[in-house]
Order: C-alpha cells, then sequence, then structure tokens
C-alpha cells in the first residue's frame, strides 16, 4: 500500500478544516522534525488529536525505525473515560520493540544516530578544558542529558558550569569580583558577593541590592563606598519601605524643570512611579527627562 500517497491526500485534505474559537487542536510538523521539518507555517497543520494519532501512525507505516516511537507514546494517552487505544499501543509497542533490537534502535554510541562529535568544554569555575562528547560529559558530570544538548545547540549558555569553548556564555560584571563591605556598628568584611552572604547570613536578593543598587541592609551592611544611612525601615507588615522615600527628585528636558517626590515627578511626567524609580537608579533618564536625586 503507498502510505505516503495517502498520508500527503490526508494532509491536503485536513488544510480545508476550520477550528472555531475554543476547539481543540494538536499542531503537526508535516515532515518531521526528525527528517529536517521546520518550524515554519508552511511545515504546521492544525489537527485535531484523532486526526493528529492517524497522521502518525501513516508516518510510522511509511519511515518505519524512530517513527514508531512518537506513535507509541501517542498510542498511551488515555481518553475521557480512561481506557487506552489497545489496539494501537500493541501495535506500536511491538514494532518499537522489534525497531529497538536493530542498529539504530540501540543505546549510547551503538546507536547509528548517536553523535560522536567530540567538542572542547570549558569549566567557568575552575577554568578547566576537556575534549569530550555531549554524552560523555552526562556519563561524567551527570545531570539531565537533554540540557547538555541544548548547550551544543546553543539553547542553553552552560550546564553545571561547563560552556563550549567556542562559545562562552557573557558573565555578569560582578561575578568573582572582590567588594569591600562596612556595617553600621562598625564591622567590615572584603570577599564577593557570594563570600558576603555566607558571611552577612543575608539573602541573595539583598546581597544583589548592596552590590547594584548601593543599597542597605536590614542588618546594617552596606559597600563602604556608599553613603552612610540607616537601614531600610520596615512597614508593619514587614514589607521593606519603598526605597529612596523622602528623596526629592528634579528632572530638566529642553530647558524645564520640575523637582518633587517620585510620585508628583511621575504624574508630572504622565508616567508610572516604579517605571520612573527604575530609570532613576539605572540610566538616570525618562522618557527624555534627565533625572537628578538629591536627599530630602
Amino acid at each position: 500500500m503507498d502510505y505516503k500517497s495517502i498520508y500527503f491526500q490526508f494532509i491536503e485534505d485536513r488544510r480545508h478544516r476550520f477550528f472555531h474559537p475554543g476547539d481543540y487542536f494538536e499542531t503537526h510538523h508535516i515532515v518531521p522534525r526528525s527528517f529536517g521539518g521546520l518550524d515554519v507555517p508552511e511545515n504546521l497543520i492544525r489537527l485535531s488529536p484523532e486526526d493528529h494519532f492517524f497522521a502518525h501512525l501513516l508516518l510510522a507505516r511509511i519511515y518505519g525505525g524512530f517513527m514508531w516511537s512518537a506513535l507509541f507514546l501517542m498510542s498511551a494517552r488515555k481518553n475521557l473515560k480512561g481506557r487506552v487505544l489497545r489496539a494501537a499501543y500493541g501495535m506500536a509497542r511491538r514494532q518499537w520493540s522489534a525497531y529497538a533490537k536493530t542498529l539504530e534502535g540501540k543505546k549510547g554510541a551503538d546507536n547509528g544516530r548517536y553523535d560522536h562529535e567530540i567538542h572542547e568544554w570549558h569549566n567557568l569555575d575552575s577554568g578547566e578544558s576537556v575534549f569530550a562528547t555531549k554524552n560523555q560529559m552526562w556519563a561524567v558530570y551527570g545531570g539531565c542529558r537533554p540540557h547538555w544538548t541544548s548547550v551544543v545547540t546553543g539553547q542553553r549558555n552552560s550546564m553545571l558550569g561547563w560552556c563550549l569553548a567556542s562559545n562562552p556564555p557573557r558573565i555578569r560584571g560582578n561575578k568573582g569580583k572582590t567588594f569591600d563591605f562596612l556595617n553600621i556598628d562598625g564591622r567590615t568584611f572584603s570577599g564577593t558577593q557570594k563570600d558576603f552572604i555566607a558571611h552577612a547570613g543575608v539573602s541573595v536578593a539583598s546581597a544583589s541590592r548592596v552590590v547594584r543598587h548601593a543599597d542597605v541592609t536590614k542588618s546594617g551592611w552596606r559597600l563602604s563606598s556608599t553613603d552612610a544611612r540607616a537601614p531600610d525601615a520596615r512597614k508593619a507588615d514587614g514589607r521593606p519601605a519603598m526605597e529612596g522615600k523622602g528623596r526629592v527628585f528634579t528632572i530638566s528636558k529642553d530647558g524645564q524643570t520640575f523637582s518633587g517626590t517620585r510620585k508628583e515627578v511621575a504624574e508630572f511626567i504622565g508616567g508610572k512611579v516604579s517605571s520612573f524609580s527604575s530609570c532613576a537608579r539605572s540610566s538616570g533618564k525618562y522618557k527624555g527627562w534627565l533625572i537628578n536625586a538629591q536627599k530630602a
């Protein structure tokens, strides 16, 4: 039987099916991704779950081998009554079992689809470099095997501290940098942000605010370069008080100036208080206005 002709006739017929809003459908790759099919509109079609299953049944009949896996997984789905598609499941399971005994179905390096390419890996923490396949990295260092593949394909920057030497991720500017910390009671400490978290017992978020935004923690820690001021007050419900509360902001643009609290300035510009606060901390500009913050 010419299953390929049946398959493409079936796909052409289903191209004209209309789904109403709220109807359930599943997206199907006309040319399977395992055969080079792309995620482009020309290769995608909306199918009902029944049609989607039938399409994969035809693909399994056409190509066999690995395509029985997709059908096997789909046939194990249960309908609303909890019944399993027994006949389809049995057929797919037997075909998949037979395929797994062939060279293409074997695991690891014995699999005909095994990726033998050796990559140079670099460890971001230790600086160590090794040459290995992605499967060898998974076997030695563990973790999730698909994540090692994601590093190779560029979908993931690193895995367990390892990255491709040819594609190192962008490292945060403060990573590994040493800071001088000072407490309101006179204690001092020097170290990285990670060291500071362990020494002071503060959260990652608190340490980040100290390093990035010149904040003062509840326990009185700050950067030695940060102006001395009282630690952030706390509201009655335990939430931190608004950062910068009591400050006067002066904005200027095209010779025009305005001064007021963050709320007053945001209302004058016609923006959100949160957006204005974020720009005041980072760029010093908001909607073209230059921002100058002063203590009240």
